[in-house]
């Protein structure tokens, strides 16, 4: 359970980057964190598309 918050909350950082203009920075931190939650993933992947990168 407390991997699926952390896995949200690190989701919800990366958006908040992307949204700040930020996106080398979020960049590198998708490169440098695993995510194991299927949901999250999904999550994370509409951004990267969505932000083009």
């Amino acid at each position: 359970m407390k991997n699926n918050i952390d896995e949200t909350i690190f989701v919800n950082y990366i958006e908040i980057l992307l949204l700040n203009d930020k996106k080398t920075l979020a960049n590198r931190q998708i490169k440098r964190y695993e995510l194991s939650s299927n949901k999250e993933k999904q999550r994370l992947q509409s951004l990267m598309t969505q932000y083009n990168i």
